[in-house]
């Protein structure tokens, strides 16, 4: 399986993931992070993951625009 980022919004390749030197994450380690169970390949309970990662976000004030539940439906 293909390690996969999660970058703009969009899931991606990991080796295609690039991020600018000026990002506050970089300069500052500003990031949020959550941890999920995948079972028979899907997120479980996908939708209160993607709810506290929002809320965390929001928190730091980092702008990552709408998360894409479709991608993992």
């Amino acid at each position: 399986m293909t390690p996969l980022a999660w970058m703009d919004g969009c899931v991606l390749p990991l080796g295609e993931a690039r991020i600018a030197l000026e990002d506050p994450g970089f300069l500052f380690g500003d990031g949020v992070f959550e941890s999920l169970r995948v079972r028979r390949g899907r997120p479980f309970r996908w939708d209160l993951h993607a709810r506290r990662l929002s809320e965390g976000l929001e928190v730091v004030g980092i702008d990552a625009g709408p998360l894409n539940l479709a991608q993992f439906a």
